[in-house]
C-alpha cells in the first residue's frame, strides 16, 4: 500500500502527513486482476499450473532473501 501514497513524517507536530498519489493508483488499477500462464505441459491441470507457478514463486523469493 506504501507505493500508493506519500507519507511525510511532521516532527515539530509529532504527526505523519499522508495522500493518495492517485496517478500510481490508477495504473496499477488497469493492470490488477489478470494473469497468463503459458505453458507446454499437456498433462497439468490449471489448478496444477497454478500452483506450480506460485511454487516457483516462492521459490525464487527465498533465493532473493
Amino acid at each position: 500500500m506504501a507505493r500508493y501514497y506519500v507519507i511525510e513524517p511532521d516532527a515539530e507536530c509529532r504527526t505523519v502527513l499522508w495522500s493518495e498519489d492517485s496517478d500510481k493508483k490508477a495504473k496499477a488499477k488497469k493492470l490488477d486482476g489478470t494473469y497468463v500462464l503459458k505453458t507446454d505441459r499437456q498433462d497439468l491441470t490449471t489448478e496444477e499450473i497454478w500452483r506450480s507457478y506460485i511454487l516457483l514463486t516462492r521459490v525464487e523469493d527465498a533465493f532473493r532473501t
